[in-house]
């Protein structure tokens, strides 16, 4: 028997209740589980939930037909009848249970099951590497959105309305903090790619402090703002650079961009208008589908532009939060990306006091910021 349910206490339940009836059973909590483990050929049941993050019940199911792998299957659900009953339908399975259900209906289903493989004897084979990426190669085809194949014109209204409403509720927070992980790359002259990688911070109390942290393989940097001065500190070397900042935190970060050439990390997305920032040289955008990252599920959209092309993953529900952001530079050989991963959001943080304050460390040195020549503003 293999299980897959993301409710742990009911893959519990389950589990138990089909081992005290003598089956073997290996239960997963996704499909992406089950695939890194590897789908047998056959010989063994499948009791699916419908409704799971990532790839879906259905999904999986449809891609196994296509791949004839297909396995006698129990479709479980909390789902209503009439919003999935007509494509379960169509995927012939063995039963349809919707929750909640006895242990009768599951062994019923299972004994019905056993008609075609003989459920009492299942067991669960290894695979051979080979045949898993040949199976994952199958799966990926058979369930990439038919929006990620084509190009459409112009914004989708819905790509735009999930962006302006992630980035609303991210302006509306007064105060937050977020941890990330963030890769870059690096074009040599010779064409090759090099990737580096930084864990950050960020704190931040509207309308005028934030502190920022990064640490990784090309930099070790404190980023301090208190209303009235920014200061930028590099622990490593002990050297840092304090000068007067405008008096919010918005126009301290163009400030900091355009004389200082000091970006804040995922500063863009931490403007009140944040969404106008972004939206701004973007061509075409729409909804690539549904994705999970760091384990939650996530709207996916991507946006093109001139020079940029960038994609962004956000939180499904009432706290549509940035989850991932990914920025395609084409105007640079090579096509250099920066990726960023919120790891952890914190929308009620207790800021210790002293938090946007600061005070150098012994021996630290101070140093001028060096003005960018003309003023020149980066390009975002």
């Amino acid at each position: 028997m293999l299980l897959v349910d993301d409710d742990d206490s009911l893959r519990r339940a389950l589990a138990r209740t089909m081992r005290l009836a003598g089956f073997e059973v290996e239960a997963f909590e996704s499909v992406e589980a089950l695939l890194a483990r590897g789908v047998p050929e056959g010989g063994a049941c499948l009791v699916l939930d419908v409704d799971l993050p990532g790839i879906g019940g259905i999904e999986f199911k449809r891609t196994l037909v296509a791949a004839s792998r297909d396995l006698p299957t129990i479709f479980i659900t909390a789902l209503e009848p009439a919003d999935v009953g007509e494509p379960l339908a169509a995927l012939a399975p063995v039963a349809v249970l919707y929750k909640p259900f006895n242990k009768e209906a599951l062994l019923e289903a299972i004994g019905r099951a056993g008609n075609w493989h003989g459920a009492h004897s299942m067991t669960l084979r290894h695979k051979r590497t080979t045949r898993l990426l040949a199976a994952l190669a199958l799966f990926s085809a058979a369930v990439l959105p038919q929006a990620a194949l084509t190009q459409p014109a112009g914004i989708e209204p819905q790509a735009e309305k999930l962006l302006k409403a992630s980035m609303a509720f991210l302006a509306a927070q007064k105060r937050f903090s977020v941890d990330t992980r963030n890769t870059i790359d690096v074009v040599l002259t010779s064409g090759q790619k090099l990737q580096f990688g930084a864990a950050a911070s960020a704190s931040v109390q509207r309308p005028n402090k934030m502190r920022a942290e990064r640490k990784g393989d090309l930099v070790d940097q404190v980023f301090v703002y208190d209303g009235k001065s920014l200061t930028l500190y590099n622990p490593g070397q002990k050297y840092y650079a304090t000068v007067g900042a405008p008096g919010t935190l918005d126009a301290t970060l163009d400030f900091a961009r355009t004389k200082l050439d000091v970006i804040a990390p995922g500063g863009d997305l931490l403007y009140a208008n944040a969404y106008e920032i972004l939206i701004e040289n973007v061509t075409s955008g729409f909804v690539v589908g549904k994705a999970v990252v760091e384990g939650v599920r996530c709207d996916h959209l991507a946006f093109r532009g001139a020079e940029v092309d960038w994609q962004i993953w956000l939180q499904e529900g009432k706290q549509p939060l940035p989850r991932k952001w990914l920025i395609t530079t084409k105007d640079i050989a090579g096509s250099p990306e920066f990726e960023v991963v919120m790891t952890k959001w914190n929308l009620a943080p207790n800021f210790a006091d002293g938090m946007f304050d600061f005070k150098p460390s012994k021996g630290a040195r101070k140093v001028d910021f060096l003005p960018l020549i003309g003023g020149t503003a980066k390009p975002r």
